[in-house]
């Protein structure tokens, strides 16, 4: 929370002129090497389709959380001030809407069962795949599709960056280096496996530090989030280090990561029936527009890595990205 109407304004109105800054950025990008190529490949307009989509149905439900978040505000106040201005700058003032979102979706083990699998997904598999395929391919400002994807959805950021694979690997000279494609061989340096190790550490902790009365969860959410852009900073330094690890080695450690806090998710659980437990996850996905705004994101997520898959490895790898990216991109070792 802040003191000043001013810069509660400002705090607001900043996270917008970034959201549309970091478009800028990547759209940018995207339209000049359109340009150079000359066309824009069919596949690159599905991806365009898709973050639309995922851009409209994710943040419906965000302007609904703003929504709830301020009617949820002024119920609690019995002085109303004149003007809506003054109203929503009360309530600017008043609430911390980052932490608000992500400590409801992190409450309770059916929240987390929907949360926890964008969070594994974006610390583990995105965030290496991000490295690998942008120093690659030398697809310019990497950062920012994944400022992009925590400030938005990942699922618009994830489409948009899977659009800039395709127009990178859309030249003739490109075509005939697909071998260079990045394969189980390729390199994981330390500067980049670390951060991304350590931030597992988070996606562990966030359960326990979701609690209302602990102090440690803004901490921790945001140490998540500022690890996982670190290795995306620079990646025009590619020196080879002795401690660097494979990509196929790299991989099976995230998942064997991934099963840690899965299993302790799912033991959490409340014990029933599949259905019965399948109806009250769905029912978790509507019960609030921020958790609706993070499971959305989750479901186009998935559905997007699925059709990347698919698109590259065939209709048996996108089968099975629907059920785990990571897996999908490890066995198919030419992927691009």
């Amino acid at each position: 929370m802040v003191a000043s109407p001013s810069l509660a304004r400002g705090i607001f109105a900043s996270y917008f002129v970034l959201i549309l800054s970091l478009f800028a950025i990547i759209l940018g990008s995207l339209r000049r090497r359109i340009n150079t190529i000359g066309h824009v490949p069919r596949s690159a307009l599905v991806f365009a389709a898709l973050m639309v989509g995922s851009f409209y149905h994710t943040w419906y439900y965000m302007i609904k959380f703003l929504q709830w978040s301020f009617h949820d505000f002024e119920s609690h106040r019995s002085d109303m001030e004149s003007s809506l201005l003054d109203r929503v700058t009360q309530w600017l003032i008043g609430t911390d809407l980052f932490e608000q979102a992500w400590r409801h979706v992190c409450q309770g083990p059916l929240n987390w069962w929907w949360s926890e699998q964008l969070c594994i997904l974006t610390v583990g598999i995105w965030t290496t795949f991000l490295f690998v395929q942008g120093s690659q391919r030398r697809i310019p400002s990497v950062w920012a599709y994944m400022l992009l994807g925590q400030v938005v959805a990942i699922s618009v950021a994830s489409n948009l960056f899977f659009a800039a694979i395709v127009l990178y690997d859309d030249s003739p000279s490109e075509r005939k280096s697909k071998l260079k494609s990045p394969r189980r061989t390729a390199l994981i340096p330390v500067r980049v496996y670390l951060p991304i190790l350590l931030s597992h550490l988070t996606i562990l902790l966030s359960p326990t530090v979701a609690q209302p009365d602990s102090k440690w969860f803004l901490p921790n959410l945001l140490t998540m989030h500022l690890l996982i852009v670190l290795p995306l900073l620079n990646l025009g330094s590619q020196n080879t280090q002795r401690s660097s690890l494979s990509l196929g080695t790299f991989y099976v450690m995230l998942a064997a990561l991934t099963l840690i806090p899965r299993a302790q998710t799912y033991l959490s659980l409340p014990y029933q029936d599949l259905s019965g437990l399948a109806r009250q996850l769905w029912a978790t996905l509507y019960s609030h527009p921020a958790q609706s705004s993070i499971g959305f994101d989750v479901i186009w997520t998935t559905a997007s890595f699925a059709v990347y898959c698919a698109a590259v490895g065939g209709a048996e790898i996108g089968l099975l990205g629907l059920v785990s990216p990571g897996l999908a991109l490890y066995l198919d070792s030419d992927y691009h």
